[in-house]
């Protein structure tokens, strides 16, 4: 089964958490419990992979705005994504969704 996860969801519940949880603030997904978000959204995301990599998830859909990234940005993490998993990046609407699969561990 894959998961899906919202990108832009997910940071903004971090940063929320960060300013208002004394301990514990990351993700509630426990395979995001390492995972610290970037200002760069390609670091992020992949910070995101590798979290999941070392908790032995498999496969994943990330789903982020059009707005979060460049063209240039998008081919950067569709190139760093491939060198740790099968990665592919479809557009739908004004989201793209960086589908993961087979995380080499």
């Amino acid at each position: 089964m894959t998961t899906v996860l919202d990108y832009e969801a997910l940071t903004a519940d971090f940063n929320d958490k960060l300013m208002t949880q004394l301990r514990g603030h990351g993700a509630d997904n426990e395979y995001l419990e390492t995972w610290v978000p970037d200002e760069d959204p390609v670091k992020s995301i992949l910070n995101m992979v590798e979290a999941a990599q070392s908790s032995g998830l498999e496969a994943m859909d990330i789903h982020f705005a059009a707005a979060t990234m460049t063209k240039t940005q998008r081919a950067a993490l569709l190139d760093e994504v491939s060198q740790i998993a099968e990665a592919t990046m479809t557009a739908r609407d004004e989201v793209y969704v960086l589908t993961v699969i087979g995380v080499k561990g």
